[in-house]
């Protein structure tokens, strides 16, 4: 039997600063976290080193072996290496899973309702050498992981350029964010060629109503086509939904289309009172949080009734994962701490289209906007260990109850986690420690309660994931 050992191909080693001992399987952007004993043990799997050399321990050669088993290494002939790529690397920055980036503020629709005002281009579009730029400086920060939005990121006339650089740098690209309108045979090819599947996230905003807020006639059949080019593609396919006071009634049938046209996951909302809607908003068509979960509620029997094989992600109500059977509440019961950090994006950040490090998109144009980051004149790595977004993303829960007497004496604090910040913002533009009206309207309204009533009437087998905790 061999005494020399090897990490298998799609495994690399990697660190950051307070995690700096991790091993990530490339092929489904798997992360495991371990001590510095097993990465010592796992740095002796290089294909030309016996383990059988007094420098490496008896406990050593039994994590070895126990990775082995695991599948993670493999026994090997002397010199067979593994690959430049998959040698332990630290990288000197706080630890960053992934970035969704607006890689351009244009678009070729003229959306109502956009965050970004990409219609008018409102933010611009980085020039080509800066987006190299921007994808080298992920590349050092260890980043693995990429979801390319807009704008309408394909009208950027270097798009595949961008994507080639990413490849290139090792980053992943996970999601792509479309309108559907470029999204064509051509598409679909510069994505088989390069052996590529992501998620593509396709907007669609309900039958007979996609085009009015989407402010291009024939958007909604582009969106139709686009879904089908790519689930008939073996792409896998999300649709995402925003709906308003005329548009509501439709929510059972256009989720019911949507699953029809390929989607395997329907993402439904209402519109934020951000952005272009802003100025857009027609007086009394913007539901409120009470409306759409009294919304989501009544449509939840047609759902399960339509048997539909799709996840299904209700706003700030509900997900329903159909693979594994089950349903979780956001912002319910999830016992956050005093210690806990107060934003869940702590470990992912958006990139706007100019170049600033932001929490999420929704955070574009507030009273944040402008004392955010930007990569071209910080350094990404300066933006993720000392700037002003990481002063925001590592607030804590404390600080939020330290600034709100209301909530840290409500009877609701122990299901309550606090709310998303981007919400908070919406309601209170001045303040971002404001409390989520969104969050208080579904916790104060007992609609957890009714959900999980609800979900054990129409459908008792489904788990409720708040409640394994």
């Amino acid at each position: 039997m061999t005494d020399y050992y090897r990490l298998k191909d799609k495994y690399i080693l990697r660190g950051w600063e307070k995690l700096p001992y991790v091993i990530i399987d490339t092929q489904n952007d798997n992360f495991e976290f371990i001590d510095a004993e097993h990465m010592e043990a796992l740095k002796w799997c290089d294909g030309n080193i016996s383990i059988t050399i007094p420098l490496i321990s008896d406990n050593e050669r039994k994590i070895i072996r126990e990775y082995v088993s695991r599948g993670i290494v493999e026994p090997c002939e002397p010199g067979h290496s593994i690959s430049k790529e998959q040698e332990y690397r630290f990288y000197p920055v706080r630890y960053v899973r992934a970035v969704q980036w607006s890689i351009t503020g244009r678009c070729n629709f003229k959306c109502k309702h956009c965050y970004l005002s990409a219609s008018e281009g409102k933010y611009g579009e980085l020039s080509h050498d800066t987006a190299m730029y921007i994808i080298s400086q992920l590349e050092a920060c260890g980043i693995r992981s990429v979801k390319l939005t807009g704008g309408e990121p394909l009208v950027r006339s270097d798009f595949w350029e961008i994507v080639d650089a990413l490849l290139e740098h090792g980053i992943r690209i996970s999601q792509i964010y479309s309108n559907g309108a470029l999204v064509n045979e051509k598409f679909i090819d510069g994505l088989t060629s390069r052996g590529l599947k992501p998620l593509i996230l396709i907007s669609y905003d309900g039958v007979g109503w996609h085009d009015w807020l989407r402010g291009v006639p024939g958007a909604e059949k582009m969106a139709e086509r686009a879904m089908k080019l790519c689930a008939d593609n073996g792409l896998k396919v999300a649709a995402d939904s925003c709906f308003h006071r005329h548009s509501m009634h439709t929510i059972r049938e256009s989720v019911a289309h949507m699953a029809s046209l390929g989607a395997s996951i329907v993402r439904v909302g209402g519109i934020q009172n951000s952005g272009s809607w802003k100025d857009n908003n027609e007086a009394g068509i913007t539901p409120s949080d009470d409306e759409l979960f009294r919304l989501y509620y009544d449509y939840l029997p047609h759902f399960f009734e339509d048997n539909l094989p799709v996840d299904l992600w209700l706003g700030a109500f509900m997900i329903y994962n159909y693979e594994l059977n089950e349903f979780y509440i956001p912002g319910y019961m999830e016992n956050k701490k005093p210690d806990d950090c107060l934003c869940s994006f702590r470990t992912d950040m958006y990139i706007s289209p100019e170049g600033r490090v932001m929490p999420c998109m929704p955070m574009a144009g507030t009273i944040l906007h402008d004392r955010m980051p930007l990569i071209q004149e910080e350094g990404l790595a300066h933006c993720i260990n000392d700037s002003f977004w990481f002063n925001i993303v590592n607030l804590r829960v404390r600080d939020y109850l330290a600034a709100n007497a209301e909530c840290r004496n409500c009877e609701y604090r122990s299901v309550c986690s606090t709310g998303c910040r981007a919400s908070a913002l919406e309601d209170s533009p001045d303040n971002y420690l404001a409390k989520s009206q969104t969050l208080c309207t579904l916790i104060k309204g007992k609609w957890p309660e009714k959900i999980i009533e609800l979900m054990k009437r129409i459908k008792p087998e489904a788990e409720c994931r708040n409640l394994k905790k």
